[in-house]
């Protein structure tokens, strides 16, 4: 992980420092020193420069600080490369001022890892509408499968009805059956029939008592 690299300056009352930065420069933050000249006196860290395009100087506050009322000060100060700065510390008291160089990424290797970020957002986005394809691929083979399986029930249902309603058609026009038999069963049992007959033809009748007997009974009686 790269850091940005930290920028100090620590400036005597009344005392007045040239800078000019080889990177562009922001200044954060400036207070008192932890030790004081004169706590009831203010001290102002100032600004000066010579704006491009003019030849005169311009210098401006930044901060004014007090001893126990105003010990520190936030900035949001943005200096220029190769431009030449004034900080002047202006009544008795040392202050104290901080910063920091933005890392500086050699332009080969910037435009490298803009090429790069621009890369993985391209294969984000292609990632991303290959997923919604899928899902939504997936959404229509799901709703076909039901609409097929509901199609598949519905048949089902209509070929039972269709099988009932037959084999109930069928029953009701199917006419009563009579047991048949084969002409040799016919004369088997013709035959059979016949024998019963002559076997009752045959049986020898029951004597009569002839008259003799009768005559004898009649004698006894």
């Amino acid at each position: 992980m790269d850091f940005p690299e930290i920028w100090m300056l620590n400036l005597s009352g009344n005392e007045e420092v040239e800078i000019t930065p080889p990177r562009p420069l922001s200044l954060t933050n400036v207070s008192l020193a932890a030790l004081v000249a004169k706590e009831d006196a203010r001290t102002s860290l100032v600004l000066a420069y010579v704006p491009m395009g003019s030849e005169t100087e311009t210098s401006v506050a930044l901060a004014t600080l007090f001893k126990n009322r105003s010990d520190n000060h936030m900035l949001m100060v943005n200096l220029s490369p190769d431009r030449t700065y004034v900080l002047r510390a202006e009544g008795p008291n040392n202050v104290d001022i901080v910063g920091y160089f933005p890392f500086d990424r050699p332009q080969d290797e910037t435009d490298s890892q803009v090429g790069d970020s621009e890369e993985d957002e391209s294969k984000t986005e292609n990632e991303a509408s290959t997923r919604a394809k899928e899902t939504v691929v997936k959404e229509e083979v799901h709703s076909a499968g039901e609409e097929t399986s509901v199609e598949a029930t519905a048949n089902a249902k209509t070929s039972r009805k269709a099988a009932q309603s037959k084999a109930a058609k069928s029953t009701r026009s199917r006419p009563a059956t009579t047991k048949r038999t084969s002409p040799a069963q016919d004369s088997e049992s013709s035959a059979k029939a016949g024998t019963s007959t002559s076997r009752r033809a045959t049986k020898a009748p029951a004597k009569k008592p002839s008259a003799v007997a009768l005559g004898k009974r009649k004698v006894k009686e």
